[in-house]
């Protein structure tokens, strides 16, 4: 790890934990701006989950409400 890194990770342990969530979701979104190939077995899962989604089968819960429900656990 280079020492730009670790400054930058220094720097992120002094946010708060709602600042942290916000740089953790832009760093996926800065690392993963193009699809990554996921292989056979993650696209087959996805297109799985997908028509699940069509046939509401399953409950979605709305980014925001997933993760106050998830800081509430901790």
């Amino acid at each position: 790890m280079s020492e730009r890194v670790r400054h930058i990770a220094e720097q992120a342990r002094q946010l708060t934990p709602d600042e942290q969530a916000d740089l953790f979701y832009l760093l996926l979104v800065m690392m993963h701006a193009a699809p990554p190939d996921l292989g056979e077995d993650w696209e087959e899962e996805i297109e799985r989950r997908a028509a699940e989604i069509d046939r509401a089968e399953v409950v979605l819960q709305d980014f925001d409400e997933a993760v106050r429900s998830l800081r509430a656990r901790l």
